[in-house]
């Protein structure tokens, strides 16, 4: 009988734990619309984690909230941008 180290540690963790990292189940998919279903994007390279688009240059960002924050810090902002 032959296990391999990923099985090995699988049943070790639901042994001593009682918990696998594996789900049990497959996530549901969500049935709204999603923004990049509307986006240009052709190709995803998970290597570099960037969007290759089809004819058009653009970034995204993405910040956490401003807590606070007023017309002045949003002008503040926008002046960077």
């Amino acid at each position: 009988m032959t296990l391999s180290l990923g099985t090995l540690k699988d049943r070790l963790l639901a042994g001593l734990v009682g918990d696998a990292d594996a789900p049990e189940a497959v996530r549901p998919a969500l049935t709204l619309d999603m923004l990049s279903e509307y986006l240009p994007w052709r190709a995803y390279d998970p290597a570099t984690r960037l969007y290759l688009n089809a004819a058009s240059l653009g970034f995204v960002l993405e910040l956490s909230p401003l807590i606070g924050a007023d017309e002045r810090t949003a002008d503040i902002l926008g002046q960077f941008l």
